[in-house]
């Protein structure tokens, strides 16, 4: 018995970790390039350390995901991930989540910015790059 191989569209959750891979910068401010994906996250990474990693955040947010999310919602200059709320909604229908309805819309809009966090950790921890201390 032979086993058809079906192909399944990508999940929602696969076309935002490309997306996020495509927001990484691929130069460092002075000009270097960051040829690989760990270098990239890497980045990042050392930004958000020196940006927005310090006590007073770690206080004011304990879960590392919520700060480099909220650190997300300033704009870093390592990161360009979409802000503005048609932008968001265009992105996450593409990408196939249902957001049919203005209170899905809703929704998405208030954890874009924590999907984004996530696929960053994600991306970090299979690399082996650290976002700092908890």
């Amino acid at each position: 018995m032979t086993t058809k191989k079906t192909n399944k569209p990508p999940r929602p959750s696969d076309n935002l970790l490309s997306y996020v891979l495509g927001c990484l910068d691929t130069e460092t401010e002075d000009g270097n390039t960051l040829a690989t994906e760990k270098e990239r996250i890497q980045n990042v990474a050392s930004a958000f350390i020196a940006e927005f990693n310090y006590e007073a955040n770690r206080r004011r947010y304990p879960n590392r995901q919520e700060r480099v999310s909220q650190w997300i919602m300033g704009i870093p200059s390592t990161l360009t991930v979409e802000i503005w709320n048609s932008g968001i909604i265009e992105l996450g229908s593409r990408f196939g989540y249902k957001l049919e309805t203005e209170k899905k819309q809703d929704a998405f809009l208030d954890k874009w910015f924590l999907l984004v966090a996530f696929k960053l950790l994600q991306i970090a921890n299979r690399n082996g790059v650290s976002f700092g201390e908890i």
